[in-house]
């Protein structure tokens, strides 16, 4: 994140009705706004579509196997997300390496977690469609 712009990988600590969970940006969906999904702790019914192991390429909050919970993205404009931050509601925590991120995505391509609108919007995004 540079100079008040959302760039895809970027994540965020978010409040939501289970707590705080770390989004990512994976596809930008308008100039202004950008499809999230958020990472959480892995469980023994996770969908394994993308699991996310602490270190290299990932932010520093990812301390623990996780996953990403695919079932419910959230379409965010970037101008809410800096809302939040100034508002204490919303913190920046780093951002996923390209190869990461990269994995984020195409985990998004084969879950069957994901509403089938967004994964087509992830499909087209990276060329996937034969």
């Amino acid at each position: 994140m540079a100079d008040n712009n959302v760039n895809l990988g970027d994540t965020f600590l978010l409040d939501t009705q289970k707590g705080f969970h770390l989004f990512v940006a994976i596809v930008p969906l308008t100039i202004t706004k950008y499809l999230f999904v958020n990472t959480t702790k892995q469980l023994p019914n996770s969908d394994l579509s993308c699991i996310i192991k602490p270190g290299m390429g990932c932010p520093p909050f990812i301390t623990q196997d996780s996953v990403i919970y695919y079932r419910k993205p959230r379409e965010i404009e970037s101008a809410t997300i800096f809302k939040l931050i100034a508002s204490g509601e919303c913190t920046s925590k780093g951002k996923f390496s390209p190869n990461i991120l990269y994995k984020i995505q195409v985990g998004a391509t084969i879950s069957d977690e994901i509403p089938i609108g967004y994964q087509n919007i992830v499909i087209d995004y990276l060329n996937l469609t034969s």
